[in-house]
């Protein structure tokens, strides 16, 4: 059974977002790796620990060589995908040694905490 990563990290960690990043991310260690879906892609899942970065979807920005430009995360998501971040301000999420060959997927891609659905098997 796959639920919402936002409603994984107020029940594994409640008070997530008001919390000091490091006593969140310990905690998140502390659980080990899961298996995570996205909702914005039809690829294989990845298994990981999550950890919270420092950044939301409005301050990470990075070039998209493909259109020749800086974007954010949020602009990223609306561009490529569609999907409008209706929580932009939430911290992204990165998984911590995952990697996958398919997507180029590692533990640098940062993903907003709303795509992600994570596994409580």
């Amino acid at each position: 059974m796959f639920i919402f990563a936002f409603n994984y990290l107020d029940a594994l960690s409640p008070g997530w977002e008001r919390l000091p990043l490091f006593m969140v991310n310990l905690r998140l260690r502390r659980r080990g790796a899961v298996n995570i879906q996205f909702l914005h892609r039809d690829a294989n899942g990845l298994r990981g620990i999550p950890q919270l970065s420092r950044w939301n979807a409005h301050q990470c920005e990075f070039y998209w060589a493909e259109y020749g430009c800086t974007v954010s995360v949020y602009e990223y998501f609306y561009i490529k995908y569609g999907f409008e971040i209706r929580r932009p301000y939430d911290r992204l999420v990165f998984l911590d040694g995952a990697a996958d060959d398919v997507d180029a997927t590692d533990s640098s891609n940062l993903f907003p905490i709303e795509v992600m659905r994570v596994s409580m098997e």
